[in-house]
């Protein structure tokens, strides 16, 4: 259908090394490049025990993997860059798109687009100092409260050299509600004869990308991430590999990411922040001595509120899936689900 590249969009507490590794075996390159939930660089300039597992070379064998890095100061960024730099990492990505209260507020993801002047000063040293060989992309939003931000943001991004602008047609403000600003994405084609450009938002279908592809033909790729939760099969479906194989559909890949799961989480020596923080929204209901089964279960919830979308008719058991509290009750409630509801081929279209 597309010969674009497809980026698996970075999400916190969902898209960390055990999950990137499933996906990938059972999608195979379907996905071009994979994007690692951001690394936060600090003043301490050390890392916590998730970030250094997510990064680690041997967590990421044979697939395309680029670190993400949260940062509003160049000096902490360049640490950063050059840790995994000498890991052998030789594409990075700044995080200008994270709209979570508790980021925002220090000005750092979509925050730091409130404060243009500092994020141009930012942008210069950070440039100037990159590591030899080392390929800087960004993701951004059109800005922090209004899309008529966008045209200053971009000319200022027109005058580095970004290896590729990831553009999230939405402001900090609107989160993720409404549809994406396409008229003021469009404004991005003066830039794609200097940037790549790539596209990110609400492409949950085949048919989404087309609609995008048809109207910015100068797109050279697309960012997907709750789309691709939802259905993980979701790129093999837009490259057309399922037309003659069907493609493994949510019951393949919910045994394959339950048992990776199951074999971190439920191990003797399992420490909570081994693999990665608990699930967005579930840390202050696990407490801080929660069990690695209690941990196991609220991470596939975490899934299912995505996953949740391809059984459109599977609400009564999808409330047992977040009712359940220990694994009998979780895998007695998936078995419900998938053996009395039919998994649709695609997810609800996400332009409407």
């Amino acid at each position: 259908m597309t010969c674009m590249e497809i980026c698996f969009a970075p999400m916190e507490g969902i898209t960390g090394h055990i999950y990137r590794r499933v996906h990938h075996e059972i999608y195979g390159d379907s996905v071009d490049r994979y994007f690692t939930p951001f690394i936060a660089a600090t003043y301490t300039k050390s890392y916590k025990t998730r970030e250094k597992e997510d990064a680690r070379p041997e967590n990421n064998a044979g697939i395309a993997t680029v670190p993400q890095i949260l940062s509003n100061d160049a000096g902490e960024f360049l640490h950063a860059a050059g840790w995994l730099h000498e890991m052998g990492y030789r594409e990075i990505n700044l995080n200008l798109g994270c709209p979570v209260s508790t980021v925002v507020s220090k000005n750092r993801g979509a925050g730091f687009l409130r404060v243009p002047e500092k994020l141009d000063a930012f942008l210069d040293e950070v440039f100037r100092d990159l590591p030899e060989g080392m390929r800087l992309s960004v993701k951004t939003r059109i800005g922090f409260s209004s899309p008529e931000e966008a045209p200053s943001l971009f000319a200022m991004y027109k005058e580095y050299p970004i290896s590729e602008l990831i553009i999230h047609p939405r402001t900090r403000n609107e989160m993720y509600s409404g549809l994406p600003h396409l008229e003021t994405f469009a404004l991005a084609a003066d830039l794609s004869a200097k940037i790549p450009v790539c596209y990110n938002g609400n492409v949950n279908t085949a048919e989404d990308l087309e609609l995008i592809r048809d109207r910015f033909d100068w797109i050279h790729a697309v960012m997907i991430g709750r789309g691709l939760i939802a259905d993980p099969a979701l790129a093999l479906k837009i490259k057309g590999r399922d037309r003659d194989t069907p493609a493994p559909g949510l019951r393949v890949f919910h045994k394959a990411i339950y048992a990776a799961y199951k074999e971190v989480y439920l191990s003797p020596s399992f420490k909570k922040n081994a693999d990665g923080r608990l699930p967005v929204g579930q840390q202050g209901r696990t407490g801080a001595g929660a069990s690695g089964e209690r941990v196991l279960v609220n991470r596939m919830k975490e899934l299912w509120a995505y996953m949740g979308r391809m059984y459109p008719e599977g609400e009564r058991y999808l409330k047992e899936i977040r009712k359940a509290r220990n694994c009998v009750e979780y895998e007695a409630a998936v078995r419900m689900l998938m053996n009395n509801c039919a998994e649709e081929k695609a997810a609800p279209r996400g332009f409407m």
